[in-house]
């Protein structure tokens, strides 16, 4: 824990593929292949040893017999969580590797791994004498804080019910200056038809005059 009672958890991801196991008679490999395939085997027989000591919780379990398990002490110990994925193929020449493959994940799925342990920050130096006073500092600034912040909100919703009217009178208005504005617009309609009409009376009284 650190002086201030904060503490950092550190995580860690592993994604490892595994190969296939080889039936060397089978594939009947030479070479390069064939010494691949040995270490291949060995890797995975040393997984299974470790499996097996944690299935019948050993006190020692095999990790540094290979490179694979030395790597995957992290992933197969305490405090972890493990998840396998098998894929299987769906052949019946391959039923031997499949029944074999299956048995292992489920030894694999019956391992009881421990949780991991929760931790929290430690509060006791909150309790040190000399450090008394700064709690009751930082206690009174909390609560003047709160003290600010409800005076603000009243401001703001004092505020917001006065920008609420404001709203209201200028729809008001806005509403009253386009019914002058309909009103004037019918004014001036009526205007125009009497200046027709007394344009047009005048012209008969020409006529009529010899």
């Amino acid at each position: 824990d650190a002086p201030n009672g904060s503490f950092q958890r550190i995580g860690k991801l592993s994604l490892v593929d595994l190969a296939g196991s080889e039936r060397l008679k089978r594939t009947e490999v030479q070479g390069e292949r064939l010494k691949e395939a040995q270490h291949i085997n060995k890797s995975l027989s040393a997984l299974a040893d470790v499996v097996a000591a944690k299935d019948r919780r050993m006190s020692h379990v095999p990790y540094r017999n290979s490179k694979l398990t030395h790597m995957l002490q992290d992933t197969l110990g305490d405090q972890c969580r493990t998840v396998i994925i098998v894929a299987l193929p769906p052949t019946r020449a391959n039923l031997d590797e499949t029944i074999h493959s299956l048995q292992f994940s489920a030894r694999l799925n019956c391992i009881a791994f421990e949780p991991p342990r929760t931790e929290a920050p430690t509060r006791a130096w909150m309790q040190e004498p000399a450090l008394k006073p700064l709690q009751e500092d930082a206690d009174e600034a909390v609560l003047a804080a709160k003290a600010e912040a409800d005076r603000l909100r009243c401001a703001n919703e004092r505020l917001r019910a006065e920008n609420e009217k404001l709203r209201a009178q200028a729809e008001d208005r806005e509403a009253h200056i386009k019914e002058q504005e309909r009103r004037f617009k019918d004014i001036q309609e009526r205007l125009e038809e009497t200046q027709r009409q007394l344009a047009a009376q005048k012209q008969l009284c020409l006529e009529l005059i010899p």
